[in-house]
Formats: structure tokens, sequence, C-alpha cells
């Protein structure tokens, strides 16, 4: 068995950091989310195409209480359930703020 010195000598920071992240993201008081894209989407397509593909192939599957409480919702997890079930619809404000989104770099603020 070959044992490497300095794989020992390098600190575990993954724990640590899932831990830093899912603190910042269940306490915060801003609304945060996370959205996957399957297929993901080319950023150098027009943004319009981009805003198509995102209602498409796009899905919500985390976000924060500060986010659902936004919404009218008192959890987290009653918003991912309504936008599981019934996702917004194309030309939605939705849309506005994808073409904010896109056009600010792909950061909301």
């Amino acid at each position: 068995m070959h044992h490497d010195p300095v794989e020992k000598s390098i600190p575990d920071t993954t724990s640590a950091n899932r831990s830093y992240y899912r603190a910042l993201f269940t306490l915060s008081r801003d609304g945060i989310f996370r959205v996957e894209y399957t297929p993901p989407i080319n950023t150098r397509l027009p943004i319009a195409e981009q805003i198509v593909l995102a209602h498409q192939n796009g899905r919500m599957v985390e976000c924060n209480d500060a986010l659902a409480q936004q919404f009218g919702f008192h959890a987290a997890s009653e918003l991912l359930t309504q936008m599981q079930a019934s996702p917004p619809s194309p030309n939605s404000q939705a849309d506005l703020v994808n073409q904010q989104f896109i056009q600010n770099g792909y950061y909301l603020h």
C-alpha cells in the first residue's frame, strides 16, 4: 500500500465548505435560488433564444425560505413544489428577469 505524506498535509475542506455554503444559503435574508439547465444553454446564443431554452430546459432545484416568502410562501419546499407543478409561462415576469440576468453578464443584483 502506497502512502503519500503530502496528501495527509492537505486539509479536507470539502465538508467545511459545504457547511458554510448551506448556512449562508439557509440563513440569508436575501432570496437565493439555483436553476439547472439540462442540457446546458450556450451563452453565445442571442438573448431571446437563451430565454426560450431556459423555459424548455431550466428547472429551479433549490431556493431558500427568504425567496419563498417574497412570493407569498412560508417555506422553500412550497415554492419548489409550485414551480415544478406550474412553471412560469413564456412572456412572463420571469422572461424579464432572465433578460436582465443575461444582459448583466449572468448576474442579478
